[in-house]
């Protein structure tokens, strides 16, 4: 797997956004559909799942760029 910073072009990449926006399209229809059905669970329930959705996207992120965060630290800072 290549990173983005290791492309020949970088910094100046470019895209088609043509073949990227179905699917990003998809995913937010998605996302919301999920983010609905959470919410119907009651308040508590869905502020959990929203905290540990944003852990896991944070624990992620970083990961793409190399570095690794402990889960509880993560998960304290959220709370």
């Amino acid at each position: 797997m290549t990173y983005v910073y290791q492309q020949k072009n970088w910094p100046k990449l470019t895209c088609d956004s043509s073949s990227l926006l179905p699917l990003i399209s998809s995913a937010r229809q998605e996302q919301g559909k999920l983010l609905t059905k959470v919410s119907n669970l009651g308040f508590k329930l869905d502020q959990e799942a929203r905290m540990e959705i944003l852990i896991e996207e944070t624990i992620k992120t970083s990961a793409i760029e190399g570095e690794r965060l402990n889960k509880e630290t993560v998960r304290s800072s959220v709370a």
